[in-house]
């Protein structure tokens, strides 16, 4: 295993599975530019001396129409477009039914047996890179940084009705992952819960995990596609507690730290307990930011938390990335 680069997993779609629900189509009509603001902001932010390779997986019908983006962007044969089924075969035996979410999280999952570094840091399509960063300034000593999260963080971020139902949904991922680890959780671990994406997952321990569900259950995909209410890093982080891993592998730090939740536009505006107009210049703001990525969930409503005098997302993808490349970096 390479201990001094990063390799990167990026699942992406350009349609998702038909769905009756708005916000699952809606995440559709925007994923070229989603997907070119993400590239730009990774090589206009990131060291690609310390990249090992950059996997993009995606549908088979999808890879042409990837690889054009791709190629109008960078030549680098680093980034590697492949199809998910040769990441996860089974997608295409699969008879069963399989939200769009879970494809998501399984292919991050099934990336690992394709990583040749020590850690892999996971993205989606709708993660921006804010600023400057490489291999030494999100690992310490071999070790990777990991946001963690809590109800205070909750109650500080939300209003208290919205904080509470976030601290639910949390905790009935956890209690979903666990039931399928048969792990009872330790008090040591009661009060957090784990940063979204992006998240570094160390190889070895993802590799561990599926086998374990395997031996567990006798197939980690059969599982993992039938059964409902769990998330990667519920399932990954809950692993490594299990295991007494998570302090030989993590260095435990704040909320903002690698993804900048304070900054990122994760829930409608008026969900915050503080008044918030998410400007390009709120999202890439540079002073008094810790975090390197920022998400605007693609699956809001944009009515819902676009800043004023700001009519439609194409517009303000396209002010965010004019704001981006004006960042100046090392």
């Amino acid at each position: 295993m390479i201990s001094n680069a990063l390799s990167f997993v990026l699942p992406v779609t350009l349609k998702e599975n038909p769905s009756k629900l708005k916000w699952r189509t809606r995440t559709d009509q925007y994923a070229r530019l989603r997907f070119n603001l993400l590239i730009k902001s990774f090589l206009h932010h990131f060291d690609l001396d310390g990249l090992e390779k950059f996997l993009i997986i995606c549908p088979q019908d999808h890879i042409a129409d990837f690889c054009n983006l791709l190629r109008n962007i960078t030549d680098d044969n680093r980034f590697e477009i492949i199809n998910e089924n040769e990441i996860c075969p089974q997608l295409s035996e699969n008879n069963y039914p399989i939200a769009g979410w879970y494809i998501q999280q399984i292919l991050k999952l099934a990336a690992a047996k394709y990583m040749k570094t020590n850690f892999y840091l996971t993205l989606d399509s709708d993660i921006i890179c804010k600023k400057y960063f490489n291999y030494s300034t999100l690992m310490l000593s071999g070790k990777a940084f990991m946001n963690i999260e809590t109800p205070l963080d909750y109650d500080d971020l939300y209003l208290k009705s919205f904080s509470t139902r976030e601290q639910k949904i949390k905790n009935s991922r956890l209690i979903r992952s666990s039931t399928l680890l048969n792990y009872k959780r330790k008090s040591l671990y009661k009060f957090q819960s784990y940063g979204e994406t992006p998240a570094f997952l160390h190889t070895q321990s993802v590799l561990g995990l599926l086998n374990e569900l395997s031996s567990l259950h006798q197939d980690w995909f059969t599982v993992l596609s039938r059964f409902k209410g769990w998330s990667e890093y519920s399932l990954y982080f809950q692993y490594l507690e299990k295991h007494n891993l998570i302090n030989k592998l993590y260095i435990n730090t704040g909320r903002s730290t690698v993804l900048d939740l304070d900054s990122s536009v994760w829930y409608p505006s008026a969900t915050y307990r503080k008044k918030v107009s998410f400007t390009p210049d709120y999202i890439l703001k540079q002073e008094n930011s810790h975090g390197y990525f920022v998400a605007i969930q693609s699956y809001l409503d944009p009515q819902d938390w676009l800043p004023e005098n700001v009519t439609d997302m194409g517009t303000f993808y396209k002010m965010l990335e004019e704001t981006l490349l004006q960042i100046d970096t090392p």
